[in-house]
Order: structure tokens, then sequence, then C-alpha cells
């Protein structure tokens, strides 16, 4: 983790007394141990402030507040935070101008650290204090980045879902025509070659990427047991619809090619019809059935999404 510590150059030894207490691992930016000689100033430090470092601690007190240059620093660092959308500027009152900090806006409308004494029981308190803080932040940050990563899985999976529901249920409509308009119209005839093509483009990576899925989000949610058996029944259903309720499709299309070939085209016989209707009445009622699952499934891993 690197600082940018802004403070007025009166306060500099208190600064660095506070800093030499922080965790040995918090790297901290201040001007003459980053400056080169004959760099440039205020492009330096915009440039650490907008890119290098990870949270600013400004240190206010009257001398900070009545400079031109640490509320340019807080301008710089108010809109990096607007950027990240997370906090970036940590105020800590060197004396008390919790009065004057309407000086500097936004400032007075968030949360600080005091740290008037200047003992060394004060000074490390302090900087105690503020690694208190930059943990705390520090923390919300990971879990931010965790809840990112768990919404990036999760958007993945429920796009190829919804990719292969949508392409199944238009494959099983296609289908729903009596036989004799499935063998005699060429409009129909197409519609089901198109849908199959579509279905299978949806299918042949959803099913190749199930596992990959399954083992990702049960991993990504591993402390909600009943969640992650949720996710494996979904996942095993879905596999299970794949090569079962929707795979019997292709005894429609079986039906219907049989009835083809004979020229002219045969009738189609009652037992036909009634095969076509069953095939197409369970893989209605198992897209039906996997679609609430799969809906109630999401909807209760994005609740856990912090």
């Amino acid at each position: 983790m690197r600082l940018f510590l802004s403070h007025a150059s009166e306060s500099k030894p208190v600064v660095e007394r506070i800093a030499a207490g922080l965790p040995a691992h918090v790297d901290r930016w201040l001007d003459k141990e980053q400056m080169a000689a004959g760099e440039q100033f205020s492009r330096r430090i915009e440039d650490a402030i907008a890119q290098t470092c990870d949270y600013m601690v400004v240190f206010l007190d009257d001398a900070a507040l009545s400079r031109d240059w640490v509320p340019r620093e807080v301008a710089w660092g108010l809109e990096r935070e607007a950027s990240l959308g997370r906090t970036f500027v940590i105020p800590v009152l060197l004396e008390d101008v919790r009065e004057r900090l309407h000086e500097i806006p936004q400032l007075d409308k968030r949360l600080y650290l005091m740290a008037p004494d200047k003992s060394p029981a004060g000074v490390a308190r302090a900087a105690a204090e503020l690694s208190e803080q930059l943990f705390f932040h520090a923390s919300l940050l990971v879990e931010s980045l965790r809840s990112t990563a768990r919404r990036s899985l999760l958007e993945a999976f429920s796009r190829e879902l919804t990719a292969y529901k949508q392409a199944a249920f238009q494959w099983r409509a296609s289908l729903g025509n009596a036989l004799d308009v499935l063998t005699t119209n060429p409009q129909a005839c197409e519609h089901v070659r198109e849908s199959v093509r579509l279905y299978n483009e949806a299918a042949d990576p959803f099913i190749a990427h199930l596992g990959a899925h399954r083992d990702r989000i049960t991993a990504a949610w591993s402390r909600y047991r009943g969640l992650c058996d949720d996710v494996r029944a979904l996942t095993e259903r879905i596999e299970q619809v794949y090569r079962g309720e929707m795979f019997a499709l292709n005894r429609i299309h079986e039906i219907v090619h049989a009835l083809m070939v004979t020229d002219p085209p045969q009738v189609p016989a009652a037992d036909d019809q009634a095969q076509r209707d069953a095939v197409l009445a369970h893989a209605g009622a198992a897209l039906d059935e996997l679609s609430r699952r799969s809906t109630q499934t999401i909807a209760a891993l994005e609740r856990e999404i912090t």
C-alpha cells in the first residue's frame, strides 16, 4: 500500500513521526523523499495522487488550511476518489480546526481522525488509529473486489444460461406445427432448421463450460453450503434436460423425415401425432421447471454478493 501524505511544511516533522509508526508494508509518498532535483513540482505531485498512490492522508491544521497548496492537493485527491468510486482521502486533524473544514469542500462532511497530541504517546496513538483506518478501508476494497469477481462469474453463467434457454424454447416452438405442416411447408421446415442451428450454437459452448461454471461459483460462494448444493443441483438438471428432454426433440425430426421420404409424403398417423405431442409436452415442462429453478438460484446467489 502506498500513501500520499499531504501537509503543510511546518507540520512535516510530526507527519514524519506519525508515518514512521505505520506498518512496515505501508509505503509513503513524501515530497522531499520522492522529488528529484529539477522535477516539475505540481506535475509530479498530481501524477502521484492520480496514478501512484492508493490513499491520500491529508494532515490538517491552521498552517495547512492557510496554504493554497494543500487544498489543491485535496481537490486532486477528491477527483481521484470520484473516479475510483471509493474512499481515497482520509483527513487527520493535527489541530482542532473542525470549524474551518468547510474551507475545503466535502471534507467537512466526512469522518476524520483527531491527532492534536504531539507527545510520543499521542503520536503513537495517531499512528495506530491511522493504521486501523487504513486496514478498514483496505478490507472494504478487498471485499469490493471479491464482490466484483463474484458478480462477473454469475453474469457469465447467467448470460450463457439465458442464451441456452431462449434457443431451447425456440427450437421446441418451431416443432409446434402439426406434422402435416412440418412435412409439406418449406417455410416451416426452414424455421425448424434455423432453430436447430441456433440451439446448437448456444448449447455446445454452454454445456462444455457447465462444469467450470459450477466449480467457479461453488468456490466463490463456498461459505454458503446450501447455495452451493443448489448450484450443483441446477447444473446437473441442465445437463439432464440437454441430454434428455431436449435431445428427445430429435424424435419429432425422425417422424417428419420418415413421413417425407415417401412419394407422395405419408399422411401422419394418430400415433405419430401423439408421440409429437408427448415429446413437446415433456420438453416444455422441463424447460419451464428449469427456468423457475435457475431464476431462484441466481437470485439467491445475487443476494449474497456484498
